[in-house]
């Protein structure tokens, strides 16, 4: 029978493994200059109520034994107490909300990322870097870029919270939003799909 985790567990998940990743050193992450990373917190939950929001990653490192699932499912634990999660969609549709992970892009443009073209690079050497943008279709909400502290999955994992957390700071952050206490977060979304097409979205996620 399948394991269901809960908001709860996945957050206590992400808290053990941002505190080892402190002990064994942190992942340096960096948010982007144009980020709004509270309106994509809001975007995000407001998308997470028609499922799974779709991930796409350009390439899997090595680092990732379970491949683009695993990703997956380290990005969806940093975001469980917004009662968001992901999925794998590599042939995601430029006019959705959605993530994007590229470990093998050198040119790290957001707009770029949003508007679909592809990876232009090969995977560098470790340690492993990831530059992550959320998407409201082909306008970027926010970016981040982190490097690794140091090899193996773990390590990647460690990557994948970190980067993660940036984009949606929540409780237990290390972006700096959290306040610690068990509670609600609001968040609100703006955004467009193009012309003619504009919409907003309005997520809450309980805090644990």
């Amino acid at each position: 029978m399948p394991q269901i985790i809960t908001p709860s567990r996945a957050a206590a998940a992400l808290a053990t493994m941002l505190l080892t990743a402190g002990c064994a050193g942190s992942p340096q992450v960096a948010t982007g200059p144009q980020a709004n990373p509270s309106g994509a917190r809001g975007l995000l939950a407001a998308a997470s109520t028609q499922g799974p929001v779709p991930l796409v990653v350009d390439q899997v490192p090595g680092a990732f034994p379970g491949g683009a699932s695993q990703i997956a499912g380290t990005a969806s634990n940093s975001v469980a107490w917004l009662g968001a999660s992901f999925k794998p969609d590599s042939t995601a549709a430029t006019d959705q909300r959605r993530m994007v992970f590229r470990f093998s892009d050198p040119i790290r443009d957001p707009a770029t990322t949003c508007a679909g073209n592809p990876s232009q690079g090969t995977l560098p050497a470790p340690p492993l870097q990831l530059f992550a943008v959320f998407c409201d279709g082909t306008r970027p909400v926010a970016d981040a870029t982190g490097t690794a502290a140091g090899e193996g999955t773990q390590a990647a994992d460690q990557l994948v919270a970190a980067v993660t957390d940036r984009l949606f700071p929540g409780n237990n952050s290390t972006a700096g939003y959290s306040n610690g206490i068990p509670g609600v977060s609001l968040g609100v979304g703006v955004g467009s799909g193009g012309w003619g097409h504009n919409g907003w979205g309005v997520g809450s996620g309980v805090f644990f």
